[in-house]
C-alpha cells in the first residue's frame, strides 16, 4: 500500500549534526506565521531553500528505503521492502509475507498477491538485514512517518524481540515528501503547512517519466532518488 502515493559511523553523525544546525539557521532567517508552521512569503525563497536541504541529503550518500504494504491502519504490516543507495544499485528488494492477508482492494493498487507472499520470509527474518544495512546510515523516505510506523507495526506483530535499532535509524531519516512539499510551494491553509504531494505527482511535476510499476517498493526507491535528485539541482 503506497502512502504516498548520513556516510557511515561517526562522520555520518557529524554529517547530520552539521546538517541539523545548517537547516536550523535556515529556518530562522525565514519569517514565521504564529502558531503555524514556517511558511516562506516567496515561492523561489522556498525553494531554493528546500533544494540546499536535497543537496545537503545527497551529499551525505544516502539510502533511499520504500515499503509496500497490507494496509494504511494500525495493524497493517509490509508485504514488500526495498532500499536503494544513491548510486541507483538497489541493496533490498524484497516481498515480505505478513502475518495477515492483503486484502483484495489493497492488491489492486500495488498488485502483490497473497500467492506471491506465500513463501517469502516474514518480517522477523528480513529485520537483521535491513539493520544492518540502515544503521549509521542516512535514510530518505517518501512519506517516512507512514514507512516508520509501518516498521514498528510488521515487527511488533512478527514477534520481533528487539526493534531498538529502529530509533537510530529514525534519528537518520528524512522526509522527501515534506520536503518536496516545500519545494513545490502549494499552501495548505487549513493545515497552515506546505500541501503534501504523493509520489507520483511529485515525479510527474518535475517532469520524470513515472515507472510502469509504479507501487511496487524497487519502482518508488527509484523514483524517489529522482525526485531528490530534481530538487538538488
Amino acid at each position: 500500500m503506497d502512502a504516498k502515493r548520513p556516510a557511515a559511523g561517526l562522520q555520518t553523525a557529524v554529517g547530520n549534526e552539521i546538517l541539523s544546525a545548517l537547516l536550523a539557521v535556515l529556518v530562522a532567517s525565514a519569517p514565521a506565521t504564529p502558531g503555524k508552521e514556517t511558511r516562506l512569503t516567496n515561492h523561489e525563497q522556498a525553494r531554493e531553500m528546500a533544494s540546499a536541504q536535497a543537496k545537503l541529503i545527497m551529499q551525505q550518500d544516502p539510502l533511499i528505503l520504500d515499503t509496500e504494504t497490507t494496509g494504511l491502519q494500525g495493524d497493517a504490516e509490509i508485504c514488500e521492502i526495498a532500499v536503494m543507495d544513491s548510486h541507483g544499485r538497489t541493496l533490498i528488494d524484497q516481498l515480505v509475507n505478513p502475518v495477515g492477508s492483503i486484502p483484495p482492494e489493497v492488491t489492486e493498487i500495488h498488485g502483490i498477491t497473497n500467492d506471491e507472499v506465500d513463501g517469502a520470509p516474514g518480517f522477523e527474518h528480513l529485520w537483521p538485514q535491513l539493520t544492518t544495512t540502515l544503521v549509521g546510515r542516512t535514510v530518505v523516505i517518501f512519506n517516512s512517518d507512514f514507512d516508520l510506523r509501518l516498521l514498528r507495526q510488521s515487527g511488533k506483530t512478527a514477534g520481533v524481540a528487539d526493534m531498538g535499532a529502529l530509533h537510530s535509524i529514525s534519528r537518520n531519516t528524512f522526509c522527501a515528501m515534506k520536503l518536496y512539499a516545500q519545494y513545490y510551494g502549494a499552501w495548505n491553509r487549513s493545515r497552515g503547512s506546505y500541501a503534501w504531494q504523493s509520489l507520483n505527482a511529485a515525479g510527474l511535476q518535475c517532469g520524470i517519466a513515472l515507472p510502469p510499476d509504479l507501487h511496487r517498493a524497487r519502482a518508488d526507491v527509484a523514483l524517489t532518488l529522482k525526485v531528490m535528485e530534481y530538487m538538488a539541482g
